[in-house]
């Protein structure tokens, strides 16, 4: 019988949890209380990366990111998850079942059942399961989640991608929990369960800018009639009733935690880090530029960003901006890592449906970041000062220091002043449709530069949503086409869901300052659920 139970619910925005519980439109998050949850600060540096981490159990010395770098060859590769037992469970010696927890590498023990990669969001792990054998089971008898692996395409701006994608994550929400309800009638033993619902962190990388009235993009959206109930509003809705449907199936008996560690909010970071700072740094370095900026496609007619035309992917509109010089000695690599890049229309439908990409379970995952814009600047880091790592949220930047890279130009001795000059240069730039400074803070990840860290030397925080910018030296860059409209933030949150388990009481868990004290606590609540007091 399962006595303790964590639901994560991925990129849960509590700020729109409580407008839409106020709406009447989450009856069961209402009935959770999750709208009077605790919340959770996190450092804003890697909240893309570290948040699950975090909140499962790593140590501040894990410098786990969504992106390794080799000083050696200046390779770069999509990180790995970790091997982390969630909240401790093993410590507890209950049977325990985790299904399709984000960030975690398989765990082959006895008394854990685990499912890895079923649906979860970029997982950065191969789809395996434990006992081997048993996500095979799941595919054959359920189908994979009608997402996984193509929730995460730039086509925000692509209208039957997008009612595609809202319709995979709704079926998705709900086959989720017949899968969860199965594997528990096949393992009865299980006394914790520790399980995620996606579907949010999907859809709000896609579709935040139907809820944000401040996003530029949103009178586009209003126009388009995205911003109704097809959109994402309708994605949280089929959470709340899915997950609804999995607390009816437990029953009262256990302890029953919900958590998210990491928001979403409007994306200020994307189109900095992945195209403007590289943009940037490559014609103040070299004094050319790289991607072309097509003047005649600043706005449209009334004023609003740049869109790509809705028959035209994204990354093909970028991919014609490239110098047709330099762009011969990429092309290759860009199209063999996101062979989408060739065709015109969304290979990922089919007669207005997603076609998942699911791979056999323990076939190894193609972890490479070839498709992100950063990485088609590789052949000048060599003999660059500073270079723009591919990148998930910030910009995150690293110098090339002699004696830690293979070519590097920038002495050992001169790490900090170089850091310095580069955060100066960086202040000066300006988002030119407000005149506002880019970039709101910067954080520094090591105090010289060979101590211990993650891949960058400096993160820099973007202060406001754009889609060019202004330097100096440089002109304008830009604009360049919104890559995903909503991006993560640090704030998280968590709640013991009252009425469940052997607590008496109803409270909320009190307020916690971090990600670690948030997992603590998680942890506690499951062991007072196996073993009640």
């Amino acid at each position: 019988m399962v006595r303790a139970v964590a639901i994560g619910l991925d990129a849960a925005s509590s700020v729109l949890i409580r407008r839409l519980v106020d709406e009447g439109r989450l009856p069961t998050l209402e009935r959770c209380g999750a709208h009077r949850a605790a919340p959770v600060g996190f450092p804003w540096v890697y909240r893309a990366e570290l948040a699950w981490t975090r909140a499962l159990g790593a140590g501040d010395g894990d410098h786990r990111t969504a992106v390794q770098f080799d000083p050696s060859t200046y390779g770069v590769m999509s990180g790995t998850a970790g091997v982390i037992t969630p909240f401790g469970i093993d410590t507890v010696a209950a049977p325990s079942l985790v299904f399709d927890v984000p960030h975690l590498a398989l765990l082959e023990r006895e008394s854990i059942v685990h499912v890895v990669g079923w649906g979860a969001h970029s997982p950065l792990s191969s789809r395996a399961a434990h006992p081997a054998g048993l996500l095979d089971t799941i595919d054959r008898r359920f189908g994979p989640h009608p997402a996984v692996g193509v929730d995460d395409q730039p086509a925000w701006c692509d209208p039957p991608y997008r009612r595609a994608l809202v319709d995979a994550l709704i079926a998705g929400a709900d086959r989720r929990v017949d899968v969860l309800e199965w594997l528990l009638a096949r393992y009865p033993n299980t006394e914790i369960l520790v399980t995620a619902f996606s579907e949010l962190h999907s859809a709000g990388h896609a579709l935040w800018h139907e809820v944000d009235d401040a996003h530029p993009l949103h009178p586009i959206a209003v126009a388009g009639g995205a911003a109704g109930d097809r959109g994402l509003v309708a994605v949280y809705e089929a959470v709340d009733r899915a997950l609804g449907r999995l607390l009816d199936l437990l029953g009262e008996d256990p302890v029953v935690v919900l958590f998210s560690p990491q928001g979403m909010q409007s994306n200020g970071n994307d189109v900095a880090g992945q195209l403007l700072v590289p943009e940037l740094l490559h014609r103040l370095q070299f004094g050319s530029e790289y991607l072309h900026d097509v003047r005649s496609q600043t706005v449209r007619a009334d004023g609003l960003p740049l869109v790509p035309a809705q028959h035209q992917r994204l990354s093909d509109m970028l991919s014609r901006r490239r110098r047709p010089n330099k762009a011969r000695r990429v092309l290759g690599a860009v199209r063999s890592s996101a062979g989408y890049l060739q065709k015109r229309e969304n290979p990922c439908l089919e007669r207005g449906r997603l076609v998942p990409v699911a791979p056999a379970e323990g076939a190894k995952v193609h972890l490479g970041v070839g498709y992100q814009v950063p990485v088609w600047y590789t052949p000048r880091w060599p003999f660059s000062e500073v270079f723009a790592l591919p990148t998930f949220s910030d910009a995150h930047l690293r110098l090339n220091v002699c004696g830690r890279e293979a070519y590097g130009v920038v002495p050992a001795g001169r790490y900090t002043a170089a850091l310095g000059r580069l955060e100066r240069t960086l202040t000066q730039c300006r988002n030119p449709r407000t005149g506002a400074p880019l970039f709101s803070s910067f954080h520094r990840t090591r105090s010289h530069a060979d101590a211990d860290g993650p891949p960058a030397d400096l993160v820099a925080r973007t202060l406001t949503v754009t889609d060019a910018l202004t330097h100096p030296d440089v002109s304008r860059i830009g604009p360049y086409p919104y890559i995903r409209t909503g991006e993560h933030t640090e704030h998280g949150w968590f709640v013991r869901v009252p009425g469940h388990g052997p607590i008496s009481t109803t409270r909320t868990v009190g307020s916690v300052p971090d990600l670690a004290a948030m997992g603590s606590a998680i942890s506690r609540l499951l062991t007072i659920g196996v073993n009640p007091p």
